[in-house]
């Protein structure tokens, strides 16, 4: 009969995660090329110093998922987070000075890359993509946002 041996141990944790889903949510967006995606199809026109300006829309978009109400909140929550970084192919996240700086910079064409750039990875990734043509799909949606059972909650 084969057994299955597990290690366990004590991490020194000089490394840790603020915000611990980050880590898998990156390797996830690693895995359905979501940042191959950013860097072949959005082209800011801005120098690159320490990160490129891909690098910091992509830190803007971890942000969103962090939850992060505002762009000056980048500090507390992601710069101090070099596993997420990792996680999302970056040495380390930068100051949200230069986030901010980069949203400046954005053009309508830069718009339009992005739009491209969600329209390709869900053409990809999609689940409706893959259903059968000849069969229905349903989409069920409730606009109404009332309770479906006592104990539910909204």
């Amino acid at each position: 009969m084969d057994s299955i041996a597990k290690r366990y141990g004590l991490a020194n944790f000089d490394d840790f995660s603020i915000t611990g889903f980050l880590v898998p949510t990156g390797h996830y967006a690693q895995d359905i090329g979501l940042i191959d995606l950013f860097k072949e199809q959005l082209k800011i026109d801005m120098k690159t110093v320490h990160h490129t300006p891909v690098d910091k829309v992509i830190e803007l978009f971890v942000s969103m998922i962090a939850g992060c109400p505002d762009v000056k909140t980048l500090n507390n929550r992601l710069v101090p987070d070099r596993l997420a970084a990792a996680a999302w192919c970056q040495k380390g996240f930068a100051d949200q000075s230069q986030v901010s700086e980069v949203l400046h910079r954005i053009t309508p064409e830069n718009l339009l890359q992005l739009e491209e750039i969600f329209h390709k990875l869900l053409s990809q990734q999609g689940l409706a993509r893959r259903h059968p043509v000849n069969e229905w799909l349903v989409v069920d949606v409730d606009m109404t946002g009332l309770p479906v059972s006592p104990t539910s909650k909204t």
